[in-house]
């Protein structure tokens, strides 16, 4: 079928893709001003396009009006990314806030987050009817009383906008955090924290989250523990708190991440075990009728109990539409009922549009709508089994068509054997939703519990063993792909263009359709080198355990210099993304100054590094950086005049006085995150005496200084402003 058909055809394409347009370009272009115009410009652009379709088709109908709709379904997304995108300013300080626990608590290392949702700010006698989630930290310890969704608590705290670390190239986290609808967040002491009794509110929740819990505490009642119950509590009731670091890793490498979230996978995998149990045979008006709301009700409930996450939500309108035209004995789109989903879930909540499992979720159901059939059909099997063996090989190959770009994208690694993955994988998980929906409906018979939960722990544990077994295979996993924005776009536009030419049958064009995309990786790497090669970079990370992180970059040779981690801590694993974009992340030399030994000394092409009793001296090009504990206590030798001098404090460096400043005359201080606020401030004001640039990493983000050819860089740009 040509595009051009395809696109007529299903009315809610276009609708979807109408309103989607409005939702981004309001993300990426807040002003009311330009909105507006651009409002403008789409209306007679869709108003071009309609008149064009008309011209070659005129059964299309009344060109204003189409385009009258299109243009309204835009604006309706620009409005509401904007209702949802409002949000309370609280005040500085420490204040009184009374909030509604609006998710289950999540232990972590050493604290307890909890979500809430602020209803009164300050005092008893001046409350603000505030309705704002924020996420809260608690210390934990023994006593820890752990609310359910709905309760009230009362607390004492400050409340700080959340903030980007201000890394080069880092994850967007305030921009996530918002499309949670979060904005604020704070660490309270348990000493101002108190907990109320049940508000009355988020009770569908609440009653969501009590099944939940009680799931799960009847799994672990019958044995089934560590891996086992991180699994199986992902599976049956999309709890992924129990999940450790290091299983949620095998499961990616092995390119089964997708079974850990709840999605249509196991909603279609529920439809067809309560198929099953119901049959076909009756075809009685009323039993059809039941049989229908029955499922329906169980799919939700299902839905409900999981959390309601954007693949479930999208997997029960798609069922409860099918369930709903099947029985009216109408003709079912599939492509129709999946954009209907999508406007529904976006209509409700926006912010969906931006979040990865979202994405990933409607793009892998595209991509087995349009690709399976056509794969499927190179190959008949007369055997049922080899046949259902190869229908799961070609759903695997069809999804990862059409989300490769994207995972490569967010994970910047790509599992070799996703297919055979998925063909071990999903027979087990399919067993294992039926033992769990069975072990749900006989909990009352407590007697056959033992035997089900036997047979679980059995699935599960088969289940692990394989994610882990084929992640041991060789070549598994390819890592450390660089894949920027630009990739993605080309490759999504190199696909609907494949598309387009197998449906108009333009086979021969596939082959220069490639050609062309070699040309662009060329091309794109061969800049990316160029620009790589030349590039003189100093850079202080904004660490999450305020240790120290340097990075000097020169050309694609990067020496990291820290102060406590090694290259394999989660403090340091997250600034990976970067040192990928950059190609850096191979060729790199780990230096640990609080671990050399005294006179150490590292010389490289323009750049020196000397370690001495921890302290540290850094020349590169025409920088000294300098890093010494106990300035006072220390008989530093001066660094060569000629070249700027970049001194790094933190909390044991102390506060030296103004000889420091009269003898050394450093050219900026960049204070790490580590420094005591007090001490902070006292440095920033005896810099700004001596006309010095003070960068302070806790408050301004990370540290970057470009090198440039000549002395006025960083430093004098910074000066005069």
């Amino acid at each position: 079928m040509p595009i051009v058909t395809f696109i007529r055809n299903h009315p809610l394409l276009r609708i979807t893709f109408i309103y989607i347009a409005g939702i981004y370009i309001t993300a990426i272009c807040p002003s009311v001003k330009t909105l507006l115009i651009i409002s403008i410009i789409a209306g007679f652009v869709a108003f071009c396009i309609h008149w064009m379709f008309q011209c070659k088709i005129p059964s299309l109908g009344f060109i204003p009006l189409g385009s009258l709709i299109y243009l309204l379904f835009m604006i309706a997304g620009i409005i509401n990314y904007w209702q949802n995108s409002r949000h309370t300013e609280f005040p500085a300080g420490m204040i009184h806030y009374s909030a509604i626990v609006a998710d289950q608590p999540i232990i972590k290392e050493k604290s307890i987050q909890l979500d809430c949702r602020i209803n009164s700010i300050g005092n008893l006698k001046q409350r603000n009817n505030q309705i704002e989630k924020v996420r809260l930290y608690f210390e934990k310890d023994s006593n820890n009383l752990f609310p359910n969704v709905g309760d009230s608590v009362i607390f004492y705290g400050k409340l700080d906008k959340i903030r980007n670390a201000g890394n080069p190239g880092e994850f967007d986290y305030a921009r996530y955090m918002e499309y949670q609808g979060i904005w604020y967040t704070g660490f309270i002491n348990k000493a101002n924290f108190r907990l109320g009794s049940n508000s009355g509110k988020l009770k569908l929740k609440r009653f969501s989250t009590h099944i939940q819990q009680q799931l799960i505490k009847n799994f672990t009642k019958y044995n089934i523990q560590n891996d086992e119950l991180a699994v199986l509590s992902a599976l049956a009731a999309g709890n992924r708190n129990y999940l450790e670091e290091e299983l949620r890793e095998s499961y990616a490498a092995a390119g089964a991440i997708h079974v850990l979230a709840v999605s249509g996978l196991h909603v279609g995998i529920l439809y067809l075990i309560l198929t099953l149990i119901f049959g076909r045979r009756n075809q009685r008006k009323y039993f059809r009728l039941f049989r229908v709301i029955v499922i329906l009700c169980i799919i939700w409930l299902y839905a409900l109990i999981t959390g309601l996450s954007s693949s479930v939500l999208r997997a029960a309108f798609m069922f409860t539409l099918f369930l709903i035209g099947k029985n009216l004995n109408r003709q079912i789109d599939n492509y129709n009922m999946l954009f209907a989903s999508a406007l529904l879930i976006l209509i409700i909540y926006p912010f969906e549009l931006f979040k990865v499992g979202f994405q990933f979720s409607y793009l892998a159901v595209l991509g087995i709508l349009y690709f399976q059939p056509k794969l499927q059909n190179i190959l008949l099997f007369r055997n049922g089994i080899i046949d259902r063996i190869w229908q799961l090989f070609t759903v695997s190959i069809a999804a990862q068509l059409t989300t490769f770009p994207l995972s490569i994208y967010y994970f910047h690694q790509f599992p070799v054997y996703f297919w055979l993955t998925n063909m071990l994988v999903i027979p087990i998980v399919w067993l294992i939703m039926a033992g769990a929906i069975l072990f749900g409906i006989l909990t009352p018979f407590s007697f056959i519990l033992p035997a089900i939960a036997f047979f679980l722990k059995v699935l599960l544990t088969l289940l692990n063993y394989t994610i882990r077994l084929i992640e041991d295979l060789p070549f598994s996993t390819i890592a450390d792909i660089r894949f920027n924005t630009a990739y993605v776009i080309v490759f999504y536009a190199i696909i609907f263009l494949f598309i387009g030419l197998i449906s108009a049958k333009h086979f021969r064009y596939i082959l220069h359709l490639f050609c062309l995309m070699l040309i662009f990786i060329t091309a794109e790497d061969f800049i990316s080198i160029r620009k790589a090669n030349n590039e003189k970079k100093v850079v202080v990370y904004n660490t999450r355990n305020n240790t120290l992180v340097l990075s000097i970059i020169d050309g694609l040779n990067h020496t990291a210099v820290t102060k406590g981690p090694e290259s394999s801590d989660n403090d340091v694993q997250y600034f990976k993304d970067y040192w990928i974009s950059e190609r850096i992340e191979r060729n790199m030399n780990w230096i640990r100054i609080d671990t050399m030994n005294h006179n150490w000394i590292f010389r490289g092409k323009n750049l020196t590094i000397k370690v001495m009793s921890h302290k540290l001296y850094i020349d590169f090009y025409d920088k000294s950086i300098l890093y010494m504990p106990d300035w006072w206590n220390n008989h530093y030798r001066l660094p060569d005049n000629s070249k700027e001098r970049i001194v790094v404090i933190d909390n044991s460096s102390g506060f030296p006085g103004t000889e420091f400043f009269n003898e050394l005359r450093p050219d900026l201080i960049c204070a790490t995150k580590s420094l005591n606020p007090k001490k902070s401030d006292s440095w920033k004001k005896l810099a700004n005496n001596y006309r010095i640039y003070f960068h302070d990493i806790r408050n301004q983000g990370a540290l970057s200084v470009i090198l440039q050819t000549s002395r006025d860089s960083f430093i004098q740009e910074k000066l005069s402003h």
